[in-house]
């Protein structure tokens, strides 16, 4: 296999693991938000009993209200910077480890980019037009003048502490998916994914940076299934240079990845001897762009234990009884798969990954 279609496969493959850890993170911002936010915002409003005669009374907790969420979103930003840094180091790593696996037989070696430069992309990298630290502040902004909007509306409405409770935080029967604090939820987990794959692009595109001399290009590898957008699809399999054009994400909750192009073996600095490399090793590294292909695809070439750790393995299972009962890959994995994947933490990554 030629050494830029082994880049892409490994992309692709690894990228299972990235929606993965994206469910890990999502998963840990949003207990913090149900436990630091969500019940302490409900106990404020049945400890205080606000009245609209008692207006001390209200405009004491509409300030409680108010600096409880914008503190509790400054601590979710500092988790998800912290953990943000991790995963940087974590996918300059992984990347450096497969370039330098493929260019083993070649005796070239590639680098890392600094931890300084990897953790710097947190707060240096715009994710959809803002930096993360300012889209949690904005989702904290808005949540704050709605609960307070809410306490007022229902005040003058006549309703009860315990109603307007229950329009806030939702009802225990519905899951707690009816009140107002679910669409913070929503888009909290939304950020959280869009930002894991950013830093995750960012991390890679450092590392490919830092190798400028060997790696000619920057392949975007967009997960094509049935949930696809078509600005990934349009941009499936297109080559640009390192540090331009674009970049995933390129809309909120991206799973496209990217995978570097190795130059020719003549045009890299350093290999004048190539000529005493055996012919199918000259032949592997011939600069040439992986053709793409779809996840279902690219899914059912796998190995039983690597489609096992995708999709868990009742759901593996399932997937290749259908498949050989004649569906294709594509209609057989929309029946099993949905938005959500099993958690995966860093550290897990790490170690199936031999890092």
């Amino acid at each position: 296999m030629a050494a830029n279609d082994i880049l892409f496969d490994s992309a692709v493959r690894h990228q299972v693991f990235i929606e993965r850890l994206k469910t890990h993170e999502a998963n840990e911002m949003l207990k913090f938000f149900n436990r630091g936010i969500a019940n302490d915002i409900a106990a404020d409003i049945v400890k205080s009993n606000p009245t609209l005669r008692a207006e001390k009374r209200f405009r004491s907790l509409k300030q409680k209200l108010t600096a409880e969420i914008r503190g509790a979103f400054g601590e979710i930003t500092n988790r998800h910077a912290s953990s943000s840094q991790e995963i940087a180091i974590m996918e300059a790593e992984f990347q450096a480890k497969i370039l330098n696996k493929v260019a083993r037989p070649i005796g070239l070696e590639f680098i890392l980019p600094s931890r300084t430069q990897l953790k710097a992309i947190v707060n240096t990298e715009f994710v959809r037009g803002r930096f993360v630290k300012d889209w949690f502040k904005g989702i904290g902004d808005d949540l704050a003048a709605t609960v307070v909007s809410e306490i007022q509306i229902g005040l003058v409405e006549g309703d009860s502490i315990a109603q307007i409770v229950r329009r806030i935080k939702g009802t225990r029967a519905a899951g707690f998916t009816d009140g107002i604090l679910n669409k913070s939820r929503h888009e909290l987990n939304t950020i959280v994914r869009t930002s894991v794959n950013n830093v995750s692009t960012q991390a890679k595109e450092l590392t490919y940076e830092a190798n400028e001399d060997a790696i000619k290009g920057v392949q975007y590898n967009a997960t094509l299934d049935g949930r696809t957008t078509q600005i990934c699809g349009n941009l499936d399999g297109q080559v640009f240079p390192i540090m331009e054009g674009p970049r995933p994400p390129q809309h909120f909750n991206c799973r496209s990845t990217t995978s570097p192009i190795i130059k020719p073996l003549n045009e890299i600095p350093g290999l004048e001897n190539i000529g005493d490399l055996p012919a199918s090793t000259r032949a592997s590294f011939n600069g040439q762009v992986p053709a793409t292909t779809t996840y279902p695809t690219f899914l059912n070439k796998q190995t039983t234990a690597f489609q096992n750790e995708a999709l868990g393995p009742g759901k593996a299972k399932i997937f290749r009884k259908l498949v050989r009962e004649g569906q294709s890959p594509e209609g057989a994995l929309r029946k099993l798969t949905s938005t959500n994947n099993r958690p995966l933490t860093v550290e897990a990554i790490r170690k199936k990954e031999g890092l």
